[in-house]
């Protein structure tokens, strides 16, 4: 005979990198622990239904505990800190495409301004001459650590903003290099303070300690749900259980069709060597 209870399925979360753990576990927080909502309901001190429902106190119509929901609470945002961290360690790597284009830059500026200063024409001399005058100072600045690359340039940016130099820069046609230069330099500057905040807000633990602990307390969690569905059936937590499964049957085709991918470009690369 068939149960009339609907078990919670196993979803595989030891398999899950960090990135599919801490999404899965943040849809399960969001399903456990909606927010508070107004559906327009009668006053409750009028003798009808609540209009409002508040989870202040964890989730009694799931059996959850509020200290259980306060300590998933406290390793998920961990877990998510650690997920951000790595992908501000991926944006490494572009900050140093973006140095090198901002170099790049900077180079192809005052090597203009020095081969127009050779070959300029008389209605160009003066104001290449002023131009050649202001950057020449900046000429050394690709060797510069980065961080006082960013401010020499800059000071490139803002002595060839001056007023009466811009004129001269659009004079020479190099007005457009220089706004690419300030993309870049501005680009940089916010990669930089990406990475610095999230240098600030690293978690010292590692993951597998924190998803240890956010495993036991799903357990506990969904176990306390799938009790208190059989003793005490709700429409809220029998939808939370089919809700919960979905959500676990995604997490798992995702996965499979990251691992499937995965797999197709390595038999693909051992068959090009």
């Amino acid at each position: 005979m068939e149960s009339r209870f609907v078990k919670i399925k196993e979803p595989g979360l030891a398999k899950l990198n960090n990135k599919e753990y801490s999404n899965f576990m943040t849809e399960f927080h969001a399903l456990a622990f909606p927010e508070a909502s107004d559906d327009g309901g009668e006053d409750p001190d009028d003798g009808g239904s609540p209009g409002t429902v508040s989870l202040v106190g964890g989730n009694p119509d799931l059996g959850i505990l509020e200290e259980e929901k306060v300590a998933f609470e406290a390793d998920l945002e961990k877990i998510q800190n650690l997920v951000e961290r790595t992908k501000k360690r991926e944006e490494t790597a572009r900050m140093n495409e973006v140095d090198e284009q901002r170099t790049t830059t900077a180079v192809a500026f005052t090597t203009m301004v020095k081969q127009l200063k050779n070959i300029a024409l008389p209605a160009q001399a003066e104001a290449v001459e002023e131009v050649h005058k202001l950057s020449e100072p900046y000429v050394g600045l690709t060797k510069l650590p980065t961080d006082q690359k960013t401010a020499q340039i800059d000071g490139l940016l803002k002595d060839m903003s001056a007023e009466g130099v811009a004129q001269k820069v659009e004079t020479m046609g190099l007005t457009a290099i220089l706004n690419q230069l300030r993309e870049q330099n501005e680009l940089y500057r916010e990669l930089s303070r990406a990475r610095r905040e999230a240098r600030t807000d690293e978690v010292t633990e590692s993951s597998d300690t924190i998803r240890e602990r956010m495993n036991f307390y799903y357990d506990e969690m969904t176990t306390a749900a799938f009790v208190q569905s059989a003793a005490n059936p709700t429409e809220t937590n029998k939808r939370f259980i089919a809700l919960l499964n979905t959500l676990i049957d995604e997490t798992k085709q995702k996965y499979n069709l990251r691992k499937g991918i995965a797999e197709a470009n390595e038999k693909k690369e051992e068959e090009k060597a």
